[in-house]
């Protein structure tokens, strides 16, 4: 049974079999046959290389790239090894939506990876879940000329969701292979991978099909490496009936027709991006545009009934865009931006160049909507268009991060409400809706830090439930701009993104980008001798690290008072059950 939060569908439970966890939360029993592997562990490096393309500097890419070492993070028992790292994707992808009964819907696919071998090795590791995939359909291909064509075979391992292909030939180290894969696998009704919602048209049903790919369930729509930080462009195919459109994540550049009624759609190739942000849809749906700043195109894509509702969000799109460019100082980054509004979603997702979200988020009437219900709409595009440079632009290097994502966008879309409808007064009220949200669930025995290892797949959905995501991560930042100062925040987050973008960054990235600016603006301490620059580490792992928050205890002494601190917990009688160890006792 699918559970829906404010945060997108990929907030539910999946499967059949569920057990409760202390987080209300639940995870499953999924496969029948385990088998196990063993793989090297890695650490992180970067490199850089510089590429000028049709969009012009935003294309300077910035590419992380793990190596054999130890991995961050979430452990080694679902990472990749990365012995060949991927740099593009050629997919195509074919929906088959219109039979009957949608129980039979399914796609099918083929993808070229084309990847550099950084570890000599006699197999590719890669992700993969619920496709059909046969020894027949794959083969490996050296890019270098003269080489011939390599057969592997095939394994899977279904615990860590690995597809494994084993070669008789070494694969060398500093060479490039491309790997060819057909596939198939069904559109189901889950709300993850490539999956299928319907809406009623008088007496008809009219499906849509769809993507939600985040956090770890690109892997059931195609073999990828389905990791945050292993960014890759993506040039896309999707071939539908001529009676539907599809969308992707950048322009489409031209169309075919096929037979039978069967059209193909070409988009333009992705900048460096994660697996978790592309997206594709299938509808019959139409838009309304704008032309907003740089000539980016800004388009609304709804059901024909609903596209009158749109004109606010179509206004306000641009507004909350132009801001967001001069908060970071950092324009956007692709030609386009589309947000579909899709009746029977369950959240909404900022895939880069293509938000979907549910249809009731982003309508609005003048005159028959209450303004509260605009306020919501307003805070859902908000917070979806902050992504774009803290998510797409600039991601986590691992879901153990994805708390940092989440409530920056949350804390930012307050931000960008107070400067595009002030009189509403968004930061006051982001103290209501999400500190003190936080504080309550926060002050119970059963909370957790914010920061929590992820080391299986069940912990990759149980670690994105609302409260370290986006109420808490958001408050503990805010509370950070407050340390900092306006200024020195905004530009810390300035330097951050122009470091790292195309990239990847984890917490302490954000920590000593922001430290470094304090340093540079003369902030705080610093300007004493005696002290050392402000410690915007030390500060924040203390509200990271471990769970709960103090009270503080002010007491008169003489002419001097006396401060102190203790856990605060609602429950002063409840146990801790030691799950969770605080680092600083």
């Amino acid at each position: 049974m699918p559970k829906t939060t404010q945060y997108g569908s990929y907030r539910q439970g999946k499967y059949i079999t569920h057990k409760t966890t202390r987080y209300g939360r639940y995870t499953e029993g999924r496969y029948i046959k385990h088998k196990t592997f063993q793989y090297g562990s890695y650490r992180k490096g970067r490199y850089s290389t510089h590429k000028t393309t049709q969009y012009g500097e935003y294309r300077q890419e910035r590419y992380t790239t793990p190596v054999p070492g130890t991995p961050p993070g979430g452990g080694e028992n679902i990472r990749l090894p990365l012995n060949l790292y991927p740099f593009l994707y050629d997919l195509e992808l074919q929906p088959f939506m219109y039979e009957t009964n949608a129980q039979d819907f399914y796609f099918i696919g083929k993808v070229r990876i084309d990847m550099e071998c950084k570890r000599s090795t006699n197999e590719i590791v890669l992700h993969s879940d619920k496709l059909n995939i046969t020894t027949s359909s794959v083969m490996i291909r050296p890019m270098t000329p003269g080489q011939s064509t390599i057969i592997p075979t095939i394994e899977f391992d279904t615990i860590k969701q690995f597809l494994i292909l084993r070669t008789i030939t070494q694969l060398v180290s500093g060479s490039k292979y491309s790997v060819f894969i057909e596939f198939r696998g069904p559109i189901i009704s889950e709300h993850t991978g490539l999956f299928q919602t319907a809406y009623q048209r008088r007496n008809d049903t009219i499906y849509v099909v769809q993507t939600h790919m985040a956090p770890s369930h690109a892997r059931e729509v195609f073999p990828c490496f389905d990791e945050p930080a292993v960014k890759a462009k993506f040039s896309v195919t999707l071939i539908r009936k001529n009676q539907f459109i599809s969308l992707s994540n950048m322009k489409k550049i031209k169309s075919r027709d096929l037979s039978n009624q069967w059209v193909a759609d070409y988009y333009a190739a992705t900048p460096m991006m994660s697996t978790h942000l592309l997206a594709f849809v299938v509808c019959d749906f139409i838009s309304r545009e704008v032309l907003i700043s740089s000539n980016v195109l800004f388009r609304i894509w709804t059901r024909p009934e609903a596209i009158d509702q749109t004109g606010y969000v179509l206004d306000l799109g641009g507004r909350v865009q132009n801001f967001y460019e001069e908060y970071f100082n950092y324009p956007f980054m692709l030609p386009k931006q589309d947000i579909i509004g899709v009746p029977d979603f369950k959240g909404s997702m900022e895939n880069w160049g293509l938000i979907i979200q549910r249809e009731e988020a982003m309508s609005f009437t003048p005159q028959e909507t209450a303004e509260g219900f605009k306020e919501y709409v307003t805070m859902i595009l908000s917070r979806e268009l902050a992504h774009v440079w803290f998510g797409n632009l600039v991601s986590q290097s691992w879901w153990d991060d994805l708390w940092l994502i989440e409530g920056f966008a949350n804390y930012m879309a307050f931000v960008a409400m107070n400067s595009v409808v002030p009189s509403w007064l968004p930061l006051d009220d982001f103290v209501i809706k999400n500190v003190q949200r936080a504080l309550a669930f926060d002050g119970l025995i059963s909370s957790h830090p914010v920061h929590v290892p992820v080391s299986n797949p069940d912990e990759l959905d149980e670690n994105l439930t609302p409260f370290p995501s986006g109420r808490y991560g958001g408050s503990i930042l805010r509370m950070l701009q407050f340390i900092l100062g306006d200024a020195t925040f905004q530009k810390g987050l300035q330097r951050l993104i122009r470091e790292r973008e195309y990239g990847v960054m984890a917490h302490d990235d954000l920590w000593a980008a922001l430290r470094t600016q304090s340093i540079i603006d003369g902030n705080s301490y610093q300007r004493y001798k005696e002290y050392e620059p402000l410690d915007v580490k030390g500060i924040m792992e203390t509200w990271t690290l471990q769970m709960n928050y103090p009270t503080v205890f002010m007491e008169r002494k003489g002419y001097g008072m006396r401060l102190s601190q203790s856990r605060y917990l609602l429950d002063k009688t409840a146990t801790d059950p030691g799950q969770y160890a605080s680092p600083f006792g």
